[in-house]
């Protein structure tokens, strides 16, 4: 507890061992991760190796030209893998379900990442992997791999922009306690075996309704393509939640 890393620029890492990160973290509680600059990595730029115990800082950081030689990661990467996950999907459906105590028994306090510039070459801006479970993203901005989550319980991801990509929902639990909402994204949802969609949905396509048809098909209810206007833009509140009523096209 009470540890910062800030004000660095880290580099051209990972020329050996390619298994690094700018900053790892591994069985830690309420670290400051703060206005770091990551970029030329082989791996992830930042990477949360387990959930325990959480409570981390994550922000105001330039994430970029990060898994340069390896895929399936991102430059923001975490794993969970904490007492409630299971390789067999099956065996951890019913393990969470006859123990819900367990899913946070690990990630005791939620991680916040907020205020970020992230860019992954090979794979996720955000990849929250494994079971990543208990985490608060918001006022991010993705520039080319957008976000991920797959698993994991009690995410809420809103306010962040995804440009030239957008959401990837992957095998989602029953009762995650997921939130989605507020976010505009510029590509369809990219769903990997979601039978359940969290508790809100609420996402701002670009213009492009061709884009909003595949992906509010099967959810038109929580789906909008709308413009792209943020509240009270000169002020500098970039926030966009104020669309939700007055400014949502039915289609």
């Amino acid at each position: 507890m009470d540890c910062e890393a800030s004000d660095n620029l880290i580099h051209s890492i990972g020329l050996i061992e390619k298994q690094v990160a700018g900053v790892q973290v591994s069985m830690a509680e309420s670290l400051r991760i703060l206005h770091n600059t990551i970029y030329n990595v082989p791996r992830a730029g930042i990477n949360v190796g387990d959930g325990t115990w959480g409570g981390h800082e994550i922000a105001y950081n330039d994430v970029f030209s990060t898994v340069l030689e390896t895929s399936d990661h991102g430059a923001f990467n975490s794993w969970g893998r904490d007492r409630f996950w299971h390789p067999d999907r099956n065996k951890m459906d019913q393990l969470t379900a006859a123990h819900p105590d367990l899913i946070l028994l690990d990630a005791v306090k939620t991680t916040k990442i907020h205020d970020n510039r992230f860019r992954c070459d090979h794979g996720w801006d955000i990849d929250l992997d494994d079971g990543s479970s208990n985490y608060e993203i918001y006022n991010n901005l993705c520039l080319s791999g957008g976000l991920k989550l797959r698993e994991g319980f009690y995410r809420k991801v809103y306010n962040n922009v995804m440009l030239n990509n957008g959401f990837h929902p992957h095998v989602w639990f029953q009762n995650s306690h997921d939130v989605f909402r507020y976010n505009i994204v510029m590509h369809a949802h990219q769903d990997i075996q979601v039978k359940y969609w969290g508790m809100r949905w609420i996402t701002i396509f670009t213009h492009d309704k061709k884009i909003f048809k595949r992906s509010g098909q099967r959810h038109r209810k929580t789906w909008a393509c709308c413009r792209n206007e943020f509240c009270r833009a000169c002020s500098r509140r970039f926030s966009v939640e104020e669309l939700e009523r007055p400014r949502f096209q039915k289609f």
